[in-house]
């Protein structure tokens, strides 16, 4: 199955991906991501990820109808899976994070065979679709706790949290995900 999307990706896109990687330094890359020109950036993007993602970013590619859960739409950079706040951005991080483990249950499959460059300039590639990246700094990520014991005072003072920090605007009332800003999450 992998190995068919891959050839979907590159006769989809027309291209094939050969990384400028190979011919830079481990140091000069750690240096600076800027060296690898935006063309090798995109053609490593449409041979991985326009398959499903679409050349243009907006969730649309060929393969896309095939799941239940749509692909990510990046131009309007809203993303669920981020370590960040609630309508924060994704930290590099977070992007990075994702395209290497896959989101389970969903067409998002993992991608340890990308080198760690190659992953970074697929997290650029990301980010060049919503122009909130240029305009907007990631929030830092929140801290996250160890679960504590399930108690009822507990489980009290989570219903109040929830309604305090306006969980129900996406979660609904009954946490499945039904609220009125619920629509711009979907998959």
């Amino acid at each position: 199955m992998l190995a068919s999307i891959g050839l979907a990706a590159t006769l989809a896109t027309g291209c094939e991906y050969s990384s400028p990687h190979r011919a830079i330094s481990a140091a000069a890359m750690s240096a600076s991501n800027d060296i690898v020109p935006p063309r090798w950036t995109q053609r490593l993007y449409e041979s991985n990820c326009a398959v499903c993602h679409g050349i243009q970013g907006d969730g649309n590619g060929p393969a896309a109808g095939m799941f239940l859960t749509r692909p990510r739409d990046f131009l309007a950079g809203i993303f669920k899976f981020r370590s960040t706040p609630s309508g924060s951005l994704p930290t590099d991080e977070d992007l990075f994070w994702t395209i290497t483990h896959g989101l389970r249950w969903t067409g998002m499959i993992a991608r340890p065979d990308l080198s760690k460059a190659e992953l970074q300039d697929v997290v650029h590639q990301v980010k060049t679709f919503s122009p909130k990246f240029a305009a907007e700094k990631p929030s830092a990520s929140v801290t996250v706790a160890p679960r504590p014991p399930r108690t009822p005072a507990l489980m009290e003072q989570g219903k109040e949290l929830f309604r305090i920090a306006d969980c129900v605007s996406c979660h609904g009332e009954q946490g499945r995900g039904d609220g009125p800003l619920s629509s711009g999450y979907e998959g």
